[in-house]
């Protein structure tokens, strides 16, 4: 199955523009926090991003293929060592917090599966990205999770609404005056008369998003995303997003050099995007950035070697997570990896694999013990979710068993 039947048939594509009886939930709370789930597709090379090679003795290049010097590296407090493509988050420093070493599977599966287990934290298709958990176990804005390409909706019944449908809301009519109508002559009770309820009282907000997506149309010949999924945010039509950054990191040839510059390009794009919430004010001496919590993704890492082709392949058995924004514990990294030569390698060839932690103490260990364990997905999603939502009371998405990164936790 080809990328694109996979996506169409493993994840929801449902545009909508308007308001179910269950959205009707949302509140003004002080406590609430902002969700962002950004997704830089392709798979990333880790070791020219979050996870660099920062010892001493440079590996064999036909072991690990490193293409820049150790003076490019950008150390920065709390252990966090960043890539020569990486380094456009220098100027966020003391807003993020990295986990390295995350561990999806032996085998490769390929881009769809592995993009749902690193949003969602579950393999099985069973769980929705974690935006759309999110919104389904806390606050959510009239017009559901705003969404770029996709999203993973798995079983929820909350709304998904398509920032590329945003971009044609200015030309659009207002049902809410024909539905009035309609409301008067049907039972308010049923199922319609619900929903067309909920529809009316967002009236207001959305028509203030499409005041606000208006000005944008006049300020752009193409209004960013970023902007798209900010006014969605400001009018409190929404409370949770998902963005695709895809600047062609399937470099399974020609890797070298071609696929450094996508990657900065993708992370130049991300740090623009934390420069524009911090810009816009959320209420008096906070900006929307102080109120959003941001988890930065890929699918998998790519292999430590170059192929036949001088590309790298794809690498389930490590990856890294960039946490962002609010709520967590900042300068924080979590995790590590390690480079297997093909001289200690059963297989004979080299490869590159996460570590496990001792969860207790955050020790980062070279093998798995009763105490230490790898890295998952479901850790990663768990313990944002734990950040975005912390009563948990009625979250049970993931097992209990899953176990928190204590050292992200405040």
């Amino acid at each position: 199955m080809n990328r694109r039947s996979f996506v169409k048939s493993a994840t929801g594509l449902y545009l909508s523009s308007f308001a179910m009886p269950e959205l009707a939930k949302a509140d003004e709370s002080p406590d609430r926090k902002f969700v962002v789930l950004i997704q830089i597709g392709g798979g990333w090379d880790v070791t020219l991003g979050l996870d660099p090679w920062t010892a001493t003795e440079r590996p064999d290049p036909s072991d690990m293929f490193i293409e820049y010097r150790d003076d490019e590296v950008l150390r920065l407090d709390g252990g966090i060592a960043l890539g020569p493509s990486a380094t456009p988050l220098q100027r966020h420093a003391q807003d993020i917090s990295v986990v390295n070493g995350v561990f999806l599977s032996q085998v490769d599966n390929g881009h769809g599966a592995a993009a749902i287990y690193m949003n969602s934290g579950s393999g099985n298709g069973s769980v929705s990205s974690f935006p759309m958990e999110i919104a389904n176990f806390g606050d959510v804005g009239p017009l559901g999770v705003f969404y770029d390409r996709y999203i993973t909706k798995a079983s929820r019944s909350t709304i998904a609404t398509s920032l590329d449908e945003l971009r044609q809301l200015p030309n659009s009519e207002d049902p809410s005056d024909i539905l009035a109508l309609i409301y008067k002559n049907i039972n308010s009770k049923s199922a319609m008369g619900n929903a067309i309820r909920a529809m009316l009282a967002s009236r207001d907000t959305t028509r203030l998003l499409k005041a606000k997506i208006e000005a944008l149309s006049n300020q752009y010949q193409s209004i960013p995303k970023e902007e798209l999924l900010l006014a969605g945010l400001e009018a409190g039509a929404c409370h949770q997003g998902a963005i695709m950054i895809d600047e062609s990191l399937d470099t399974h040839a020609n890797h070298v050099g071609q696929h450094k510059t996508a990657q900065l390009r993708a992370w130049q794009k991300v740090a623009n995007i934390f420069d524009k919430f911090k810009q816009r004010e959320f209420r008096a001496g906070q900006s929307m950035f102080d109120n959003t919590l941001f988890v930065v993704v890929s699918e998998f890492a790519r292999t430590a070697s170059l192929n036949g082709a001088r590309g790298k392949d794809h690498n389930p058995m490590t990856n890294s997570v960039l946490f962002a924004g609010a709520g967590f514990r900042k300068k924080q990294s979590v995790g590590a990896s390690k480079l297997i030569p093909a001289s200690q390698s059963r297989q004979g060839t080299s490869y590159h694999i996460a570590n496990p932690i001792n969860y207790r103490t955050g020790q980062v260990e070279r093998q798995r013990t009763e105490e230490s364990r790898m890295i998952f997905p479901e850790n990663i999603i768990k313990t944002a979710s734990r950040i975005a939502l912390p009563d948990q009371t009625n979250y049970s998405v993931l097992p209990e068993g899953v176990e928190l990164l204590n050292q992200l936790l405040l």
